[in-house]
């Protein structure tokens, strides 16, 4: 069993995996590590593996792999894209901290995704976890600024924190339009209880897609539309208005958009 790698001088090399394992820190801070394919039957890449390898760019994750350990891959900024196996379970706290990842699709065998798992990943944009008992940890996408698109299922800590709940709800608000009924009965419990938050968030981020679907959700107060015309249209976000006076003028409720 043996590691290819690419380095940044051109160099390539095969490394060999007595056991057919790696250990902790194998490749931390190489800073000239571009590429890096592991091999097959390889089941667990260990803690700080590829800590702080800021010009990586490409790693190929092989079929098999069952865990990804803490800290595996965090500072790696030039890592934009990964396919996960379906085979994975486990992600580790911090395992992908300030990556430089624009999309995250996770299988649906992942089981735990640990604190701070995809914490400043800058760029990332997108999400889709489609595992239903998927478990994520505390502040999982903290500071992920673009992150306002996707499709998380998985379940929440027993003790969520306001930003790992307004992170979902933006989300599952700008779910695909069949999606809503299944996300519905988690919104209206959210937005009974933080419309204002989540509006505010909404406004200040032009955010038409997640005011569209709290819309045809019909889960704002129709008591506060008006006042909520008045606040995008002082912001300049005709788009956001325009939505909101529609709705108001439509009248409807929608409620058979949800019948079983």
């Amino acid at each position: 069993m043996q590691i290819e790698i690419a380095k940044t001088n051109g160099i390539i090399e095969s490394l060999p995996l007595p056991g057919g394992t790696m250990d902790s820190e194998m490749f931390a801070g190489q800073a000239e590590l571009l590429e890096v394919k592991l091999p097959d039957g390889l089941t667990r890449i260990p803690e700080c593996t590829f800590m702080a390898c800021e010009k990586l760019q490409q790693v190929w994750l092989p079929a098999g792999l069952i865990s990804i350990g803490d800290g595996a891959f965090v500072g790696c900024g030039s890592l934009q894209t990964l396919q996960f196996p379906e085979t994975l379970q486990e992600i580790g706290s911090i395992a992908f901290f300030g990556c430089g990842l624009r999309a995250l699709i996770l299988p649906k065998a992942v089981q735990t995704i640990g604190e701070n798992a995809f914490k400043d990943c800058l760029q990332l944009e997108s999400v889709v976890i489609p595992g239903e008992e998927t478990l994520l940890g505390h502040n999982v996408f903290d500071g992920c600024r673009r992150l306002r698109r996707g499709r998380i299922y998985g379940r929440l800590p027993d003790d969520p924190g306001p930003e790992d709940e307004l992170l979902l709800a933006l989300l599952r608000c700008s779910c695909k339009e069949e999606e809503y009924r299944r996300n519905r009965p988690w919104l209206e419990t959210y937005v009974d209880r933080n419309e204002e938050v989540l509006m505010e968030i909404i406004i200040s981020e032009r955010n038409t897609r997640a005011l569209e679907g709290l819309l045809k959700m019909d889960l704002l107060r129709k008591d506060h539309t008006m006042n909520y015309v008045k606040r995008t249209n002082a912001v300049g976000c005709p788009e956001l208005t325009a939505l909101l006076l529609r709705n108001t003028r439509a009248g409807s409720t929608r409620e058979t958009e949800f019948e079983l």
